[in-house]
């Protein structure tokens, strides 16, 4: 299992971001140029997955699924005690998200929204349930680490 690195990747991204991985921000997709998506904004094209891609089932605390893209390294390897990891690699991603694609929303509603989400961690992974062992080392996500804007 790799290192979580911006430097794992071209874009010098270290939280999720489409076409990387999750946990390490490997790129688990190839990409050709960029498309502006909003004034300003631009994203990756991507244009295939790599073989290295895979997607894992995670469950959350509040009972919903979520489906996140590792590289083949990390879906063989990640543990309960990566969770803090993972979950705050989300976290922020959707924080990124937020701040970029969403200009219509009011600065209190991305607040509200991100606040709500900043309390999300993982339970359990669905397709590869960890054992009661495992579970007993889950870590959750650390505020300190959470780019969250609270009010």
């Amino acid at each position: 299992m790799k290192t979580p690195s911006k430097s794992n990747n071209q874009f010098g991204i270290d939280v999720s971001f489409p076409g990387l991985c999750s946990y390490c921000h490997t790129e688990v997709a190839n990409f050709n140029g960029s498309r502006e998506v909003l004034p300003g904004v631009f994203r990756p094209i991507i244009t295939t997955l790599k073989a290295n891609y895979r997607e894992s089932i995670f469950q959350l605390n509040d009972g919903t699924k979520m489906v996140i893209a590792l590289c083949e390294d990390c879906d063989d390897d990640i543990e309960p005690k990566h969770m803090a990891e993972l979950m705050e690699s989300e976290i922020n991603g959707w924080q990124k998200e937020v701040d970029e694609l969403l200009p219509g929303w009011t600065n209190d509603r991305k607040q509200s929204h991100m606040e709500e989400c900043g309390k999300k961690f993982i339970n359990n992974r669905t397709n590869k349930p960890w054992t009661l062992g495992q579970l007993s080392k889950l870590t959750t996500p650390r505020k300190d680490k959470l780019k969250v804007r609270t009010k």
